[in-house]
């Protein structure tokens, strides 16, 4: 990776704006994101627009493409996504070899919490983006499984000694557990595109509605992935929030009740496949701020914890069960 990513100038984002002809005032603010560069503009007819730099080598163009391709049917669906502005019929550009796209600005906020209704709006609001995905297959995007979530990541972090050797037993006997889970829970439950990483934060709400953001992970999964993320907790306070948001989702498509036994499992892939997401791009100096405690013992034997205590869940017992760690909301950002 290019030091120059890590340490893009202003320059360079007010190039990329006056490359497409747009005229930014000069006023330029970085927003929070680790996974790529992403910057707020001012234009000199007092709009503003977003800019997202990829960071390089995560995803290839056709890949962005598709995701710029579902974004726009769901636009044309009326669908309140945040999608990609299109100049001279392409919304990928290239500047200094880094892709970049540009959003318009959504204003909105995220709200501190969320009424039932707004549970089942949200709900509603994911069906449709379902439906919308369900409608035919992506070509380049990859699909949510143990080999691409799980085996592949441990492979990796082994091969670069990110997981010490010492950890390496454990980790691929819970590898085999959640695989043999996954295969077993997953079965005869459809998969389709869907957003893939619908956390609280890629949700602004603009008066009285919800847009929806990011779609930079989007992938080929099972529907109650959108769902988990949003309500990952099981105490009572979790469960409400199931419930309303899958009340608001069967107004508009089928979400059968057993789909909500890969939850678990589906959590447990994302532990691993977050660990490896975080080792592939520790030389960026934001990830080496953001998690200063990486790759320490203390860092995985926590891991190991959580993984078990969350395939308690799906009634899976650990070779040799940890004390677990207190049932907590599980949030991850990538």
């Amino acid at each position: 990776m290019s030091d120059n990513y890590y340490s893009l100038k202003p320059e360079t984002i007010l190039k990329a704006a006056e490359k497409l002809n747009l005229n930014p005032t000069g006023h330029i603010l970085q927003l929070n994101s680790l996974e790529n560069r992403v910057y707020s503009l001012y234009l000199d007819d007092s709009s503003q627009v977003v800019i997202k730099i990829y960071r390089p080598g995560r995803w290839n163009e056709n890949q962005i493409l598709e995701e710029h391709s579902f974004l726009k049917e769901l636009k044309d669906d009326d669908i309140p996504v945040c999608s990609p502005l299109s100049f001279d019929g392409k919304t990928l550009h290239l500047i200094d070899d880094f892709i970049y796209t540009v959003f318009p600005k959504n204003g909105g906020r995220i709200p501190d919490e969320f009424s039932d209704d707004d549970l089942m709006m949200i709900g509603r609001l994911i069906a449709r983006i379902h439906n919308t995905g369900r409608r035919k297959k992506a070509v380049h995007r990859i699909k949510i499984c143990p080999e691409t979530f799980v085996h592949a990541n441990l492979d990796y972090m082994a091969q670069k000694e990110l997981l010490p050797q010492r950890y390496l037993s454990v980790y691929h006997k819970l590898a085999d557990k959640i695989t043999t889970a996954f295969d077993e829970a997953s079965r005869d439950i459809p998969f389709h595109r869907i957003h893939g990483d619908f956390h609280w934060g890629n949700l602004l709400k603009r008066d009285s509605n919800f847009i929806v953001l990011d779609f930079d992970d989007f992938v080929t999964g099972p529907a109650v992935q959108d769902i988990w993320m949003l309500a990952p907790a099981s105490d009572p306070e979790g469960q409400r929030k199931r419930e309303a948001l899958l009340e608001g989702y069967r107004e508009f498509a089928e979400f059968d009740r057993s789909w909500l036994n890969l939850a678990p499992v589906l959590k447990a892939m994302r532990f691993i496949n977050y660990a490896c997401w975080i080792g592939k791009r520790y030389d960026d100096p934001a990830f080496k701020n953001a998690f200063p405690h990486y790759g320490t013992d203390n860092y995985w034997e926590s891991e190991i914890k959580d993984i078990e205590a969350i395939l308690l869940e799906s009634g899976i017992e650990p070779e040799s069960k940890s004390e677990l760690l207190e049932d907590k909301d599980y949030f991850f950002d990538m």
